[in-house]
């Protein structure tokens, strides 16, 4: 039988680098971090990863981003975002599990072998509820005929860089 992992491989091979959810067969959120094989050496030692949860109202869809940040010595921190659309049925489940989960494991897979070469435990983020249902509330908002959450994405990724987006939140969260 395969791995939970294993049954992710393919999708997370036709995936860009970065950050991406899944679920697994017990109602678990996991976090993917998928890094160019040159980029491995980031995790090769215990750093912190901070990470929080944000919402950015665009005018076709809401953005939920959870954004992590994995801190070395240099002045060049890696930082990734995975996005969730709340009008896909199994990405707005993920965010309810994601609310009532307190521990969620964050695995960084070398993109080049789809291989997981670390794996972290780190806590839930608090305000998911509050972030899941304000996303909601302004989805209602939206004509159903102009919700376009790819649109908004990438308006959104145009427009606010990561670096950017790590300012956002003066007090945030390491992994454990």
């Amino acid at each position: 039988m395969p791995s939970f992992f294993d049954s992710l491989k393919p999708i997370l091979h036709q995936a860009e680098y970065g950050a991406s959810t899944a679920v697994d067969d017990q109602g678990r959120v996991h976090v993917f971090i998928k890094l160019p094989h040159q980029a491995v050496h980031f995790l090769e030692e215990s750093l912190p990863i901070h990470h929080f949860l944000f919402f950015f109202p665009m005018p076709t869809a809401p953005i939920i981003g959870w954004f992590f940040e994995i801190v070395d010595n240099s002045q060049d921190p890696l930082r990734v975002a995975a996005y969730f659309n709340v009008l896909e049925p199994a990405e707005a489940r993920s965010l309810v599990w994601l609310a009532h989960q307190r521990v969620v494991p964050l695995h960084c897979v070398d993109g080049g072998e789809l291989s997981i070469i670390a794996t972290k435990r780190m806590s839930s983020p608090p305000e998911t509820i509050e972030v899941f249902e304000k996303a909601v509330a302004y989805v209602e908002g939206i004509q159903s005929n102009r919700y376009d959450f790819d649109r908004a994405k990438a308006a959104f990724q145009a427009v606010h860089s990561l670096a950017e987006i790590a300012t956002w939140r003066s007090h945030r969260r390491s992994a454990e």
